[in-house]
């Protein structure tokens, strides 16, 4: 993949019902690669399991696609998986990775080290409503998507201070900052349903590849998408050649 260009356009138009100018933040939404847990079908969550081999290596492959780019920072959640995937593409620009404990996975509670199958014995009317009214869910000793969603926000909300035309230091060269999020599949999916204008009731009809990219916009304390002749190449899916267990997304 090429690179992105480093700043929006000096320009105001409508981005997702929200209006765009030159002090956008452009956000690289990344996901973490594979673990074992992908593979195996199972919640991970919180919990703390590393890449695996394929997901080690399609993590070095997104981070010398985004080597090109010019990036200003990468935040990163504290789990493993998310972390070795942020400093690999962190090394490629001479930067480290901040962690940031608000972009940590949904949090499955109980259900976390399960796969479907036995969540389905033990909670069988819980997981018919995750899968059929996913924003009325709170998982056993987790949390619920509003909850989740919320601690999204307010990091985003931090990085107009950082990194917008709001800077604290008022710096214009902070103007148009190109930030990598890395992060998981749910706060992935909830920041592209806010982006496409779609409650938390369609949580279910997002994907998100381990290892994949979504390109959006945050401006005015709302997420917006790049338009479609901007870069869709950072749709790209950075696909482990081994094949995850079907029906879990974790």
């Amino acid at each position: 993949m090429d690179g992105i260009p480093a700043t929006a356009p000096a320009r105001t138009e409508s981005v997702s019902g929200m209006m765009r100018d030159a002090t956008v933040v452009t956000l690289l939404l990344a996901r973490h690669g594979e673990t074992e847990w992908n593979r195996a079908g199972r919640y991970q969550g919180r919990s703390d399991p590393p890449l695996s081999p394929v997901g080690e290596a399609a993590a070095s492959m997104l981070a010398r696609d985004l080597a090109a780019t010019p990036i200003t920072a990468v935040l990163t959640s504290p789990l493993r998986r998310a972390a070795m995937t942020a400093e690999r593409i962190a090394a490629e620009h001479g930067l480290s990775a901040e962690v940031d404990d608000r972009l940590a996975e949904l949090g499955f509670g109980a259900w976390e080290g399960l796969t479907q199958a036995e969540v389905k014995t033990r909670w069988p009317a819980l997981l018919r409503q995750w899968k059929t009214a996913p924003e009325t869910v709170r998982f056993p000793d987790g949390e619920s998507l509003a909850e989740a969603r919320a601690r999204l926000f307010s990091n985003l909300a931090d990085l107009s201070t950082r990194f917008g035309a709001d800077a604290a230091d008022g710096s214009i060269s902070r103007v148009g900052a190109v930030v990598v999020l890395v992060t998981h599949d749910a706060i992935m999916r909830m920041a592209m349903l806010a982006a496409t204008g779609q409650d938390l009731a369609a949580f279910r009809q997002v994907s998100i590849p381990t290892c994949s990219v979504r390109r959006l916009i945050w401006s005015g304390g709302r997420l917006g998408m790049a338009e479609a002749t901007d870069d869709m190449r950072w749709s790209t899916d950075h696909r482990p050649t081994s094949t995850p267990a079907p029906g879990v997304r974790t």
